[in-house]
């Protein structure tokens, strides 16, 4: 089970909240800035003309697309329906650093061997996804290792044939990189099981044009946009992360 330490108690942030800094001593950037200011603007211009509001939304966007281009000139996937804004510190930055292994465990040689005959991407992903669904059993960190919240590397994983939801979603990386997938095709999100009502991880693989997330509880591929009860909130990849919010929170409310 991963745990939210910033978000646990607000598992849906709004615009507003999500816009403001939060990456520790890092300064806010100008786009950060942009963003939170807009949504106070607006805010206030609408309790006297709305369509002064709405004006408003047109002239701020085009600024902050423009200092989004300078600042992000790679933007960031539209995972989950959500947009993003890129941050250089997380709460799991460490963990994600020293879990981050190539996987080198014997135990995964007969995943990767079953793998290496499918004759696409998404037959790798689905082979991936089923054997470790069948193999890797379900633990809580407290019971493998004596703590809470702690990122198992996949040799590791493999050791104890078991793990919580982001060892197995960090395994299933590893093993796909093995496997040929590029690691920039693929993302580590860290969010809220709102049917749980607990902090979850998933890995979400890019292929195409579409978003597949291999979830732990399942031996299928998920479309990103039909995993309703996940609300995710911090992305990783192996160079950059990013921060979620909801594309459809209210910003023009009604009067």
């Amino acid at each position: 089970m991963t745990h939210i330490p910033r978000f646990t108690s607000r598992p849906q942030p709004t615009a507003l909240q999500i816009a403001r800094p939060v990456t520790g001593d890092t300064p806010p950037r100008l786009s950060d800035l942009l963003s939170y200011q807009m949504h106070r603007l607006i805010d206030w211009i609408d309790g006297v003309n709305p369509l002064a509001a709405l004006l408003a939304v047109i002239l701020i966007a085009i600024g902050s697309c423009f200092a989004l281009t300078s600042e992000y000139p790679n933007r960031v996937p539209d995972l989950f329906g959500t947009s993003g804004v890129r941050i250089k510190n997380t709460p799991y930055n460490a963990k994600w650093a020293r879990a981050a292994q190539p996987v080198t465990h014997e135990a995964a040689l007969p995943i990767l061997m079953q793998a290496q005959r499918a004759t696409n991407d998404l037959q790798r992903l689905q082979m991936v996804q089923q054997a470790v669904f069948e193999q890797i059993r379900y633990r809580e960190d407290r019971d493998l290792y004596g703590t809470e919240d702690y990122w198992a590397t996949p040799n590791e994983t493999l050791r104890h044939m078991a793990g919580d939801c982001e060892d197995v979603a960090i395994l299933k990386r590893a093993l796909l990189l093995r496997l040929g997938i590029a690691a920039d095709q693929m993302f580590l999100t860290v969010g809220y099981d709102l049917a749980f009502r607990t902090g979850h991880a998933v890995l979400v693989v890019r292929l195409g044009q579409r978003h597949y997330v291999l979830d732990e509880s399942t031996g299928s591929l998920i479309d990103d946009q039909k995993l309703v009860d996940f609300r995710p909130v911090v992305t990783m990849t192996s160079q950059y992360s990013w921060i979620h919010a909801e594309r459809s929170a209210p910003i023009l409310a009604a009067k």
